[in-house]
């Protein structure tokens, strides 16, 4: 499945280039994916390169305002994160945060995600106290504008409960 996705991919890369079709949009996005195909196999060197070659696209033809451009930062984010990079990880997700909220400032859900994967980090790194600030940050974003009842709302809640629970065994006390 793997060799079979990579060369698709790979090989619409190549379309492009023989057709001297220049669709910046479309590599990039094509170079994201194959980044990401990457990551799945754990090859993250690979994966890295994909990926920051298609922000680099974005960035030059586009500037910051490319729609995909949090996306992109959002995936070598989690690549990061999943290498134990935690301050490249908080950094990357930071730049997908940022971007979205002068891009985008009323895609509230991608706004309440980034926070979300911020925490996450920090819950990794057992930075349990920034993990709940930011897990309850995530959830405000959320609930001011959209249902509680959602499966996201569901699983902040529960990130939430588990931030606490690991406060209080940090601290001995329980809760927080």
């Amino acid at each position: 499945m793997f060799s079979a996705s990579l060369k698709t991919f790979s090989e619409a890369e190549e379309l492009y280039k023989e057709n001297e079709i220049f669709d910046p949009n479309a590599i990039a996005n094509i170079k994201s994916a194959i980044g990401a195909i990457y990551a799945e196999k754990n090859v993250f060197e690979e994966a890295e390169k994909y990926l920051l070659e298609a922000i680099d696209i974005c960035l030059l033809h586009y500037g910051d305002s490319a729609a995909s451009l949090p996306i992109f930062y959002n995936n070598l984010g989690f690549l990061f994160h999943r290498q134990k990079k935690y301050e490249s990880a908080i950094e990357t997700f930071q730049k997908a945060l940022n971007l979205v909220r002068k891009t985008s400032p009323f895609n509230f859900f991608e706004e309440a995600k980034y926070i979300y994967n911020i925490a996450s980090v920090n819950f990794s790194k057992i930075n349990y106290l920034n993990a709940k600030i930011l897990f309850e940050a995530a959830k405000k974003t959320w609930t001011n504008h959209y249902e509680d009842n959602h499966q996201y709302m569901i699983l902040l809640d529960e990130k939430l409960k588990e931030s606490i629970e690991m406060l209080g065994l940090k601290t001995g006390k329980n809760g927080a």
